[in-house]
């Protein structure tokens, strides 16, 4: 579709999101929700110690948080604060490649770039999208699928699993009107 958000949900769902957020069967995850939202961070992570990565799940769950809460609301402070956020995660996270299965911390990044992307895309300017783009495309560079050229299986397996059917796949829905070719290459594939 044409507009923003596309990815997970779209403007039409937003009011029924709205209520059934406060379903008392909804309240544990959505209380969950409501403190990450407002979790202080910047995203700027502490430099590794001894060759460690400084991932954090806890900054990505806030900063998706944040970034639900100007897309269900409007709240522009948490939209702002979710793309900062993302934008300086980028440029302080580190990954430990011997760490075992890093596709998945990659894809997950990849994933919440493109939630921010989307979600929060009215408030982005030019190069702040061209930088969100550049980082998907370096991280899905770096897992086993490979990018722009796609390795593995594409319906089944390790390959198809997270790395192109959720993470690749949600950037190139999120991303499709700056960079079709991240959507033409993930759906392509898998189709």
């Amino acid at each position: 579709p044409s507009e923003h958000p596309r990815l997970f949900l779209r403007s039409g769902d937003i009011v029924g999101l709205i209520e059934k957020s406060k379903d008392p069967l909804m309240k544990t995850a959505w209380d969950k929700i409501l403190e990450s939202s407002t979790m202080q961070t910047n995203g700027l992570l502490d430099a590794p110690v001894d060759g460690n990565a400084n991932f954090s799940m806890d900054i990505i769950n806030a900063i998706e948080a944040k970034a639900l809460m100007y897309v269900l609301y409007k709240n522009k402070k948490y939209g702002r604060d979710a793309a900062d956020a993302m934008l300086n995660f980028f440029h302080t996270v580190k990954f430990n490649p011997s760490t075992g299965d890093i596709s998945r911390f990659y894809g997950r990044f990849i994933l919440a770039d493109a939630i921010v992307y989307d979600w929060c895309y009215d408030l982005l300017n030019e190069e702040e999208k061209s930088a969100l783009i550049k980082w998907a495309e370096t991280m899905a560079f770096r897992m086993e699928i490979g990018w722009p050229v796609i390795r593995q299986g594409a319906v089944t397996g390790h390959g198809s699993e997270f790395q192109l059917i959720r993470d690749i796949l949600s950037a190139g829905i999120a991303m499709y009107d700056e960079k079709k070719e991240i959507y033409m290459l993930a759906a392509g594939r898998f189709f």
